[in-house]
Formats: structure tokens, sequence, C-alpha cells
């Protein structure tokens, strides 16, 4: 498969005089998640299996293949394989499951929920 790409990025310029924007194009590799309100800036590569967490910044190219990416600027925190050993036991397959069946099963199934020690007062 051929990878994505973005050719047009508009980077607002505010204090260079005579700029308005900085343009670069973005690759973004084959099966790449990337969060909500991620940022990645112009000249930006990601390779495949990459995931980008929710509000980062990328800033430079991201060549390892099959890592977890976070913070500002992103930084490498783990590799897709650690992520899925740690996070398994917290998922659910809703395959072939209508509305009612998923809430039956989340409900049914409550050891694996993700429970956050500030969210126990809301029990």
């Amino acid at each position: 498969m051929n990878k994505k790409v973005l050719v047009f990025y508009r980077l607002p310029i505010k204090v260079i005089e005579g700029a308005t924007d900085i343009v670069g194009k973005i690759v973004i590799g084959n099966n790449c998640f990337i969060g909500a309100r991620a940022i990645l800036l112009p000249g930006v590569s990601l390779a495949d299996n990459t995931i980008v967490a929710a509000g980062s910044v990328v800033a430079n190219s991201i060549t390892q293949p099959g890592v977890v990416v976070a913070g500002n600027p992103a930084r490498i925190i783990c590799t897709t394989e650690d992520y899925a050993k740690k996070n398994y036991t917290y998922c659910f397959n809703f395959d072939n499951m209508n509305f009612e069946a998923k809430k039956k099963c989340i409900l049914t199934h409550e050891e694996k929920w993700i429970h956050r020690s500030e969210m126990k007062k809301y029990r």
C-alpha cells in the first residue's frame, strides 16, 4: 500500500514580516492512528503502525515503526506491542454486535472497566 501524503499544511506565521504561512509535506505511514487534537508540524513523517496520543505535538519525524508517541514535543513512550499487552485486559470485541448487545456486554463485565483512583468516589 502507498503511504498517505498530505501535500499542503498551512501553519500561520504572524511574527515574520512579509510571510503568512509555512508549508510542508506530511507523510503518514500505513495503519497509523492519530489522536484527537494532535498536531503534526510541516515536514514530519510517521513510520508504519505509529500511534500518536491525543494532544501531542509531533515536531520531529518518527522513523521507528510500531511505536506509541506522546507529549509536547512528542517522544516515543513504548512500542505498540507493549501498549497492547498493558491494555489487553481492558479490551472488548464488539464485532457483529448492535448497540444493545454492546451495552449488555459492557455492563456484565465490570472487571474489564478501567478504574482510576480519582474516579472511585463516583462509583
